[in-house]
């Protein structure tokens, strides 16, 4: 291999590790921004789910249905757990972070 030709493949890899590069910095670019869309809509739909008259129910109320559920088919536990299902408590703890909390804190669901 002559001068020229060295000199050429040396560009040549030089290139390629440059685009390499910018592409890492691109696909990184792409998975911030991926995540900051991820966190925008996290953010909308609490924003939107602030606004259902469900969010409105007052939390002692709440706990008040949520002890009427599982009070309702105490048989079905049984059932539930032959389906491979929750228990109904574990199920409404996993509607929303404010349904977890008020679940969390009714010692009558535990």
């Amino acid at each position: 291999m002559n001068h020229n030709q060295a000199s050429v493949s040396s560009n040549t890899q030089e290139d390629v590790d440059e685009i390499t590069q910018q592409i890492r910095a691109l696909q990184s670019s792409q998975n911030d921004l991926s995540r900051s869309i991820r966190n925008l809509q996290v953010r909308a739909a609490r924003i939107q789910n602030q606004k259902a008259a469900v969010s409105l129910i007052p939390s002692d109320v709440l706990s008040m249905i949520f002890e009427e559920c599982r009070q309702l088919n105490p048989q079905w536990s049984g059932v539930l757990f032959l389906l491979h299902q929750s228990p109904v408590e574990v199920r409404l703890s996993h509607v929303s972070s404010r349904w977890r909390e008020v679940a969390l804190t009714s010692p009558s669901l535990w």
